[in-house]
């Protein structure tokens, strides 16, 4: 992927993270998804003392009672009860790994730096919508997760074009 070795150590510390990493950068320049997954998205879980925890395609053993969890539809579940989702990533408190506190899926991180690399946003912008993201709680099963493009809107996040700056000083 043309990495620095920092980024492949950081990358490669958890297969979860490593997972996730591989599912970024098929969709957006690996280098990009290096820096921002290595530096920006593990440091705000660092600061916030959250985890990865990634339920790929194969069955995954639930976190809470450690039974492998049966595949239902679209979804994961077990019979304990505890949360799961398909080719989702939970992020979870370190001490508390059968406490989910949000999710972010790797589509999620590929819309964030597609609008980062169209300009669309700042990369103050980008990590803000992460910061979001990692605060919102998992929402239940009935309802959508909020959309990127949502969150851009609403903290008014989207990049300033000069030419706008200028028309609005010139009125």
């Amino acid at each position: 992927y043309g990495v620095t070795d920092d980024h492949a150590k950081s990358l490669t510390s958890e297969r979860q993270v490593a997972d996730f990493y591989e599912q970024v950068a098929a969709e957006v320049d690996p280098k990009l998804a290096a820096v921002w997954i290595a530096d920006v998205l593990k440091g705000e879980l660092n600061y916030r003392d959250l985890k990865f925890r990634v339920f790929a395609n194969n069955p995954p053993n639930c976190w809470y009672c450690g039974k492998e969890m049966q595949l239902e539809g679209e979804r994961y579940s077990c019979t304990c009860g505890a949360f799961s989702d398909k080719n989702t990533t939970l992020i979870v408190k370190a001490d508390k790994p059968d406490n989910p506190v949000g999710k972010l899926p790797p589509e999620y991180m590929v819309k964030i730096l597609d609008f980062l690399i169209k300009n669309e946003i700042t990369e103050d912008g980008s990590v803000e919508i992460i910061r979001t993201i990692l605060e919102k709680s998992i929402p239940k099963e009935s309802e959508k997760r909020e959309p990127i493009e949502e969150i851009i809107s609403q903290k008014g996040l989207t990049r300033v074009k000069g030419d706008m700056v200028i028309d609005a000083v010139e009125e």
